[in-house]
């Protein structure tokens, strides 16, 4: 199908799409009763739809825990750089020194 500038030619990609199912995880905002067009370079973008509960268990495990939320529970807050530090390397292209704590 060669490149057309028409409403029909954009749904019929969008049917094809492999990625069209990331469109589901994330909120998308509605102004006055439509859907938005997000594209903006400097923000944080579409919230996941992941989001709230992740920043729920951390809300909780500092109501229940205080600072101690450091230490304790199911995900203690000093243990995150083990987890997050690969995944950060790995998208910025850094290399991961195997010294690091």
């Amino acid at each position: 199908m060669p490149h057309q500038f028409s409403l029909s030619y954009a749904q019929e990609l969008d049917k094809k799409d492999s990625l069209q199912s990331f469109r589901n995880k994330f909120y998308i905002p509605q102004i006055h009763g439509k859907k938005a067009i997000y594209f903006l370079g400097n923000s944080l973008g579409l919230q996941p739809t992941s989001t709230q509960d992740y920043v729920l268990k951390i809300m909780e495990s500092w109501a229940n825990f205080g600072v101690e939320g450091f230490f304790l529970g199911k995900e203690p807050w000093l243990e995150y750089h083990k987890t997050i530090t690969p995944i950060i390397a790995t998208i910025v292209g850094a290399k991961m020194m195997s010294s690091l704590p």
